[in-house]
């Protein structure tokens, strides 16, 4: 089945492209997790500036069997978001869309994360089509610490001495997150967008910084410093609602209380001003996070989490053990 380019601008597009644009845009806003509806509302504006490239994938003279859009991950390759038209949405049929994007590598690049969620496309088909071509599944998991929790108990290690983190905090923040989450696999990493970890690390915390996560909330956002080096931090944003988007601990200090002191007194002063119900987002395999927000008072959310397939071979990774929301809480 033969690939064509769908063009930017909605004027120059064939009614199949269009058509098959307009169905994937309305099944990502009526059914997809998080905010992922309002990012296919936007791709629209994206195609026309070149962000996003779409092709439409055709069986026999003119049937719209499938679409793919993408963006580059610098140095990595493409991040693809996929649709298959009612059909098609069969293990052999998503392998074989998969394999006419890869034929296309040398032009546009390797393939280097799949984004599930697919429309209408179930887990097991994705397995099916996806594990045998070097793709694992890292999990982006939701969790919400309820308005009614009780607040933390704070006597199971001394206090550290903590600071809210200022604007001027950037550079020390990108060392620590590089660190601190140091290339493992099931971690941020499958997220990244560059080879060079330090450039992704400045990059992640310049959007924080820039509210291009949601708004900084540095009254939340804390750091502990040791040697006059920062050595832990948390860092939280606000979309519709808080979220406790990163603590970070230096390896060589895990284990002593530091991520839950963190944790904790961003939790307390966003509850003194009344933002009760408070959210974050860890992956499913990062087992120190995921005890971590439980002893915070967090649970999963109820919505299907969001995921990534990603490409071991062009990420260079290798996939993560399976697991669940980790074992029981522990220091971490």
């Amino acid at each position: 089945m033969p690939i064509r380019k769908v063009a930017g601008r909605e004027s120059e597009r064939d009614p199949a492209s269009q058509k098959m644009l307009a169905e994937y845009e309305a099944a990502v806003v009526s059914e997809s997790p998080l905010r992922l509806g309002e990012l296919a509302e936007d791709e629209e504006r994206q195609l026309r500036l070149g962000t996003v490239r779409a092709v439409l994938w055709v069986q026999g003279p003119s049937e719209a069997a499938g679409l793919a859009l993408w963006d580059f991950l610098p140095g990595v390759g493409r991040r693809v978001r996929l649709y298959l038209a009612d059909g098609h949405r069969s293990a052999s049929d998503l392998g074989l869309l998969l394999d006419e994007l890869d034929e296309r590598s040398e032009h546009d690049g390797p393939i280097a994360s799949v984004v599930d969620f697919i429309p209408g496309v179930s887990d097991p088909i994705q397995e099916e089509a996806l594990s045998p071509r070097s793709f694992f599944r890292v999990e982006r998991v939701a969790l919400r610490r309820p308005p009614d929790s009780p607040f933390p108990d704070e006597d199971l290690f001394d206090r550290p001495d903590l600071r809210p983190l200022e604007s001027s905090d950037e550079e020390e923040i990108a060392r620590l997150m590089r660190e601190a989450y140091d290339q493992t696999a099931g971690e941020p990493r499958p997220w990244f967008l560059y080879r060079d970890p330090r450039q992704d690390a400045r990059d992640a915390v310049r959007e924080i910084f820039e509210g291009r996560r949601g708004e900084w909330l540095p009254w939340a956002s804390f750091g502990v410093e040791a040697s006059g080096n920062l050595v832990g931090a948390s860092l939280v944003t606000r979309l519709d609602v808080p979220i406790l988007s990163e603590i970070m601990v230096a390896p060589k200090l895990r284990g002593i209380g530091l991520g839950y002191h963190l944790g904790l007194e961003s939790i307390r002063v966003l509850l003194e001003r009344d933002l009760a119900d408070l959210h974050a987002v860890t992956t499913s395999n990062d087992f120190r996070a995921l005890r971590l927000a439980r002893r915070l008072g967090f649970e999963p959310a109820s919505s299907r989490a969001v995921g990534l397939w990603v490409n071991r071979v062009a990420i260079g990774v290798l996939p993560p053990p399976p697991g669940d929301f980790g074992p029981a809480p522990g220091s971490i």
